[in-house]
């Protein structure tokens, strides 16, 4: 039997191993969220009442949120699929990390502190989708708490990802924001309320949800 020369055998191995890092390279880490920011739409059910909201949570929580990471949720890690995902120019979901400080627990049981993820409201434009800054307080209507899938998930270098997390129900949905101590409670989506049937205050809300919640047991 004739062997390859030595040139045939080294392009015969090399030339393979310098098209697959040549791709590797072309994908990066195969976690891109492409260009933003991106417009969609998030759909699902919408709450129309304190009751509704009440009984879907898992956790109600007021407090104030102390801080917020930006970073991106990847769609894959399979190389085959990311391809494919590289190609259309996105294969991750731009997120954002919040810690909101509780200072009251209407329903469930909450440590001192609260973490919820989402879409990252500069980078993904929706109707229902607003940003928690740093300072806001807020009342909380949240389901979970979920489990990370810590591999899929790239934060601000330095941040450590969280073993479990929060949703606000139906992103704005559940979202009420609390101002002059408690006077005045208005809700972030608020054109599906009927404003003549909400409370005005915390503590009428407050009033509400044990009512709801004691109606529903």
């Amino acid at each position: 039997m004739k062997l390859p020369t030595t040139k045939a055998f080294v392009r015969f191995i090399w030339l393979p191993v310098v098209v697959i890092v040549l791709i590797a390279a072309w994908l990066g880490d195969r976690c891109d969220v492409g260009r933003l920011p991106v417009y969609g739409s998030i759909s699902g059910p919408v709450y129309e009442s304190v009751e509704e909201l009440a009984e879907k949570a898992d956790l109600i929580v007021v407090g104030t949120v102390t801080r917020w990471t930006r970073g991106k949720r990847c769609a894959t890690v399979d190389f085959i699929e990311s391809i494919h995902y590289k190609i259309v120019g996105i294969n991750a979901d731009p997120i954002a990390f919040n810690t909101v400080e509780v200072s009251e627990t209407l329903k469930g049981e909450a440590g001192a502190t609260v973490t919820l993820v989402g879409y990252d409201a500069q980078r993904f434009v929706a109707d229902n989708l607003t940003r928690l800054r740093p300072g806001d307080e807020v009342l909380l209507f949240l389901s979970g708490p979920v489990a990370t899938d810590k591999p899929r998930y790239r934060l601000s270098p330095g941040t450590p990802v969280p073993d479990m997390y929060y949703n606000t129900l139906r992103n704005d949905n559940g979202v009420f924001d609390v101002y002059a101590g408690g006077r005045f409670v208005i809700p972030r989506l608020h054109e599906r309320f009927d404003f003549d049937k909400l409370p005005e205050n915390l503590a009428e809300m407050r009033l509400r949800v044990q009512n709801a919640l004691s109606s529903s047991s």
